[in-house]
């Protein structure tokens, strides 16, 4: 079926980008792409990058820890963004985040 001169083409919309890709290095999202690549095969994907299961695993749980860290911060309010801003960026010690946590959630309905 042709289209007729004048109506308006379809364009292809892409779906918006997940937030948690942005929250993954280069390497770390090429790794991801590489482990579903390879079925989720850690066996498969170690031999890919020549190096040991264990080796790889401790990557695979580097990049989970990260995601879990990126969804739990983007689920926290302002408050306990900017605490763990601040703890990143060695402003406070982790005891004094934790603190400062505790006295939060007490104060919040």
């Amino acid at each position: 079926m042709t289209q007729a001169p004048n109506a308006p083409h379809e364009r292809s919309v892409s779906p918006p980008r997940p937030e948690w890709v942005d929250g993954l290095s280069s390497d770390e999202l090429r790794f991801v792409e590489r482990f579903v690549l390879c079925s989720g095969s850690l066996k498969a994907l170690a031999k890919e990058y020549q190096v040991s299961y264990p080796t790889l695993r401790q990557r695979l749980d580097a990049v989970i820890e990260r995601l879990q860290s990126f969804q739990s911060e983007t689920q926290d309010g302002p408050f306990k963004q900017k605490l763990r801003q601040m703890l990143r960026d060695g402003a406070i010690s982790i005891d004094a985040a934790r603190q400062l946590a505790a006295a939060f959630e007490e104060e919040t309905p």
